[in-house]
């Protein structure tokens, strides 16, 4: 049977922005069995909204695709992702003032996690935030 808690190795706090002096993708991270924002990146969506926002960046489209780390069970981490996507999307709508149609999301659950980085690590609870121009179809 899996660990329903995390490895005491690992904290339970959400990691914080510039973890990993390599990334190369746009996270949004989360603490433990949570979907919710901390300040730091509610303050960070903030500052991507407005960038989005901006003439040179509305057309474009982003997918916004919810991870957890690997502690608990498949159906409750990829339910989990979901919110954790589903969170973010709504906050740069909300207060980013984002077009829905601009965003989609996706739930991958525990089964992408970042290279390298153990599956209990904290910086696999994330929501990646991915861009791409429209078409002329929309997002």
């Amino acid at each position: 049977m899996r660990k329903l808690s995390p490895e005491p190795a690992f904290s339970k706090q959400a990691a914080p922005l510039r973890t990993m002096a390599e990334e190369q993708g746009y996270f949004v991270r989360f603490a433990f069995n949570s979907d919710q924002l901390t300040e730091e990146y509610s303050a960070h969506l903030d500052r991507l909204a407005q960038v989005l926002g901006s003439v040179a960046l509305q057309s474009s489209c982003l997918k916004l695709v919810g991870h957890t780390d690997s502690v608990g069970g498949l159906a409750y981490n990829l339910k989990l992702s979901e919110k954790r996507a589903s969170q973010v999307a709504a906050y740069l709508v909300a207060k980013g003032g984002l077009l829905p149609a601009r965003l989609s999301t996706e739930a991958r659950g525990e089964t992408v996690g970042l290279p390298g980085v153990p599956g209990a690590h904290p910086l696999n609870r994330r929501v990646e935030i991915l861009a791409k121009s429209q078409t002329g179809d929309g997002c």
